[in-house]
């Protein structure tokens, strides 16, 4: 092997930045202004607090900054970090491995390579060692963004609980296990910040999750201080500044909190009836000189506007550190100044953030349909200082800034230029980085600004895009927290417009997506019907047919829906219109609604059609050569249940589900059950299994015959022949490696979930759904193997 070859092979051993490129670059780090930002970032956050920091911190940042550099070809900073790393501790892992890496591109210093893979071997014998380099690689991928702090959350638990654990430990590692429990809570903390999260999918804000938030961060106020006396004490006052910040989102958020702070704080607090406010004030008596902690209390006090006591600690905050995030709560803290003396003039109530208030949804989403209007003349200088700390917030990525920058210009009158800020947000979705709230707002605030412009005809569809597309992603944030409900005016505004527009195709359309995402289906599908009466395309009838079909679906009206389809399949060409997922799961259901209702005819009719949909759009040449694999049929089963039973001591389970299909008009055979006269059992299974069209494959337990693994490998050999025969696998057990490759069906009690009484088994959700995916598996094409588990 290439002795380059062989040193970068040796290396992938060990822990490194450099192992998580190809992840990084494809998401986060894609060009050169991306990798300087997390750079001015780390350097902005060392400058604040050089001389508290820990040996760790130092090091890891030392790591970090160093793989970076080496991202944009600068040596000269590459080296000197290096230096710096190893002058503080040059046992470091990540340090190490981040030289080798190095020398290995720029193909030099072989012989240091060597001497370092002999040292990471002795390194890597050190648990702490170990644990601390896993832990700076996690530290790695939370500098790199939201996108992966769910994956790195549930790593860095572990490390942690490894660390604990830990005996005869260096000095400072309690200290390090501290600042590294900072760092598990922020990223927790931030999974439940809408403005962080990029789909809507990740979104859970159970109250578990908030409790285990302020339990890692009460575990750091708790922190010994018998190390490090001074850094334990600054990531104290974080965490009392982070339990204020979240203490104050329940205390205004009754709906989600109706006990308030006692539905988070653990019980030993509940008894002191501490207030938001007394966090943030003992986060500064503790500690009232750390950038991070004035930041945060600074937001504190502008949100229960206190206006004066904000402006105090984000000056000295500044002081210490002039970051994206600073720059934008200064600006937003002047902006604040201005509504304060614009609402005292007019002697409005002031609708700004108010500590008592309830269930305030809206200063978290800031969606307003109508901005309070600022005299540019009059406040001509402050204008001028927000737009300056907007400016320098938006020198980083911040998105969040780049939002409130576009609301500010609405308030001030320059309506086209928050529209262009608004679109620029918009376009930020593509690469990946931009929050599902922060979308969901500019889409709407883009529509609002075209109905501000003084000619907006040219504008209207856009209007009407940018409604519906924030209709769609907030109506998916409102099903994951309802009390979100009245942050977005998008739905009343929208109907609004299309109610005062002409009875246009579109108009339809569009009305039907509104009561759709509004959930008023049946608003939605007397629009469909209007809609179907005046096209004349077959085309366009069938996409609203299918439209219909969902909006009954949602109903759970599938006798509708199968009707529906029937109607579909007697237009031109309409059977190949259909989506085979969608027809197979609507008839599938309603087989089984029928069949709950007594009627085994309909259910028999509906399940014919499913095991049918995919035969009627095949090629006729996979036809061919299924009748070739099964020419000498005397009978055809259209199921073979293969089970892990004896043939005279079949389980009564299996009996059941084989009388269940047959219930359905599914003729099925079981093991060797119909095994012609005159056969060898070996030819007459092969022969029964040659005469069946589809296959399920059911075990109890790991402990099978030789029999039971020989007619499994004979499915198999059948499957292989076949173009569209399908088979299933039910398993209580763990799966043998030999019966892979068919979709499986897991549980304990997969099984036994079958009984005798066919509505008994109905009414159990369990067992229904398993009944329900055994069909779908048999009714559709082949695909790759799945497991599905049930518990």
């Amino acid at each position: 092997m290439d002795i380059l070859k062989k040193y970068q092979s040796d290396l992938e051993h060990y822990p490194s930045f450099h192992k998580h490129s190809n992840e990084w670059r494809k998401t986060v780090l894609k060009t050169e202004s991306d990798i300087k930002i997390i750079i001015d970032k780390i350097n902005n956050e060392i400058n604040s607090d050089k001389k508290r920091r820990t040996v760790m911190e130092n090091s890891r940042d030392h790591n970090l900054l160093s793989y970076l550099y080496c991202l944009i070809n600068d040596r000269s900073k590459v080296d000197e970090h290096i230096k710096g790393a190893l002058n503080i501790d040059k046992g470091n892992i990540i340090t190490l491995t981040g030289q080798a890496y190095v020398y290995l591109e720029y193909e030099e210093k072989f012989s240091e390579v060597e001497k370092i893979l002999k040292k990471l071997h002795k390194l890597n014998e050190e648990r702490h060692r170990v644990l601390q380099a896993d832990a700076e690689i996690e530290y790695g991928y939370c500098r790199m963004g939201a996108k992966f702090y769910h994956n790195s959350v549930s790593r860095l638990e572990k490390i942690i609980a490894d660390a604990e654990t830990l005996t005869a430990p260096p000095s400072d590692w309690k200290t390090s296990i501290c600042i590294w429990n900072f760092g598990l809570a922020l990223a927790k903390r931030r999974l439940l910040t809408l403005s962080n999260i990029t789909s809507s999918e990740e979104i859970d804000l159970s109250h578990k999750n908030y409790r285990r938030v302020i339990d890692i961060l009460y575990k750091i106020t708790n922190s010994e201080n018998n190390e490090n006396v001074d850094r334990v004490t600054v990531y104290k006052a974080r965490a009392y500044a982070e339990v204020g910040s979240v203490t104050l989102f329940v205390e205004t958020n009754e709906k989600e909190f109706p006990n308030g702070p006692n539905d988070i704080l653990p019980e030993s607090e509940i008894e002191f009836n501490y207030t938001s406010r007394t966090y943030i004030e003992l986060a500064l008596k503790v500690c009232d000189n750390d950038a991070y902690v004035l930041l945060k209390c600074g937001k504190y006090f502008r949100y229960i506007n206190d206006i004066d006591r904000a402006v105090e600690l984000y000056k000295k905050a500044l002081k210490f550190n002039q970051t994206s995030s600073a720059h934008e709560h200064v600006a937003l803290l002047l902006k604040r100044t201005i509504e304060n003396d614009i609402l005292s003039e007019t002697k409005s109530k002031n609708r700004v953030h108010d500590s008592k208030s309830k269930n305030d949804h809206l200063h978290i989403v800031k969606c307003p349909k109508e901005v309070l209007q600022i005299d540019k003349i009059k406040f001509k200088r402050l204008i001028k200082d927000i737009f300056h700390h907007f400016n320098e917030a938006l020198k980083s990525p911040n998105r969040s800034a780049l939002y409130n920058k576009g609301l500010f210009l609405r308030q001030i009158g320059d309506i086209k230029e928050a529209y262009d800020t608004f679109k620029k947000l918009i376009f930020d979705k593509n690469d990946g980085k931009c929050s599902v709230m922060h979308l969901a707002n500019a889409y709407e605030q883009a529509a609002n600004c075209i109905m501000e412009f003084e000619s907006n005809e040219h504008y209207k569809e856009e209007m009407f895009h940018y409604l519906k597309r924030s209709l769609e992603i907030s109506s998916d944030l409102v099903a994951k927290m309802p009390s979100l409900e009245s942050c977005w005016t998008t739905a009343p505004t929208l109907k609004s417009l299309l109610t005062r527009e002409a009875q246009t195709k579109q108009r339809q359309y569009n009305l039907a997506f509104l009561y759709d995402k509004l959930q008023t289906y049946d608003k939605s599908f007397k629009v469909y019907q209007d809609l179907l009466n005046i096209l004349e395309e077959p085309r366009e009838k069938v996409d609203v047919i299918l439209r219909m079909i969902s909006t009954q679906v949602k109903q759970g009206d599938y006798d509708g829906s199968i009707l529906a389809f029937n109607l579909i399949a007697c237009l031109p060409d309409g059977r190949q219109k259909l989506v085979e997922n969608e027809y197979i799961e609507v008839h599938i259901e309603g087989c089984l609604q029928a069949l709950e209702q007594d009627e085994c005819d309909v259910a028999k009719v509906r399940v014919k059609n499913a095991l049918r949909f995919i035969e009627k759009k095949t090629d006729s040449s996979l036809d061919r050569r299924d009748e070739i694999a099964s020419e000498d049929m005397h009978e055809e089963f259209e199921v073979f249940l293969l089970c892990d039973d004896n043939d005279d001591k079949l389980t009564d389970h299996y009996r059941y589900l084989r009388d269940h299909l047959q219930l359905l008009g599914i003729s099925v055979t079981i093991n060797s059950t119909d095994v012609r006269p005159g056969f060898t059992l070996l030819n007459g299974v092969t022969d029964v299994m040659n005469a069946s069209k589809h296959f399920v494959i059911a075990l109890k337990d790991r402990n099978t015959s030789r029999e039971f693994e020989q007619r499994v490998a004979m499915v198999q050999e059948v499957l292989k022949r076949r173009a569209r025969s399908n088979c299933v696998v039910l398993s209580s057990c763990e799966l043998p490696v030999w019966l892979t490759g068919s979709p499986v069906i897991m549980g304990d009690d997969v099984i036994s979930l079958f009984c005798e009484d066919i509505h008994q088994m109905l009414v159990n959700t369990r067992a229904r759904d398993i009944l329900k995916q055994i069909l779908l598996h048999l009714c559709q094409k082949q695909r790759p193997a799945t497991a599905i588990s049930h518990p």
